[in-house]
């Protein structure tokens, strides 16, 4: 019998989540990598505040 699958494990969901994270990082560190590289800055908004960054003091 074939048995349909209607709910992804505990493992499935955190993979998921790992490829998810691993894709937001790189986004991030390629616009960082690119604004260096143009010369622009960066827009924040920790904690309710809008803020300008200079990529260059961006640690990963």
């Amino acid at each position: 019998m074939n048995r349909h699958k209607d709910y992804p494990t505990d493992r499935e969901i955190r993979h998921l989540q790992q490829c998810l994270d691993n894709g937001i990082l790189l986004a991030q560190k390629r616009l960082v990598s690119r604004a260096v590289r143009e010369g622009f800055t960066l827009i924040a908004c920790p904690r309710g505040t809008v803020i300008e960054v200079d990529p260059k003091t961006i640690v990963f």
